[in-house]
């Protein structure tokens, strides 16, 4: 069900209200439930390392683009 609601937001913060219900043991509880809800927890983590990872390659070569380009007009300027 958890993984089904990551397409909407309200969805996805509606069912991690009651996985953090779930967990924190205020519903009944499958041990196997949990053991599926750690691994779900880590792939996300691990999706948003990848995310972020990208993102931050991607500001490396916008910064590193925008160094050659201050140096050429500083050539081209003579300074």
């Amino acid at each position: 069900m958890y993984k089904k609601a990551l397409g909407s937001k309200r969805i996805e913060r509606a069912c991690a209200r009651w996985k953090e219900k779930f967990c924190s043991g205020c519903m009944e509880q499958d041990p196997d439930l949990k053991k599926v809800y750690a691994e779900e927890d880590s792939f996300r983590t691990d999706d948003h390392v990848v995310i972020l990872e990208k993102m931050i390659e991607k500001q490396q070569q916008k910064i590193c683009e925008q160094q050659t380009e201050i140096e050429n007009l500083r050539k081209k300027l003579n300074i």
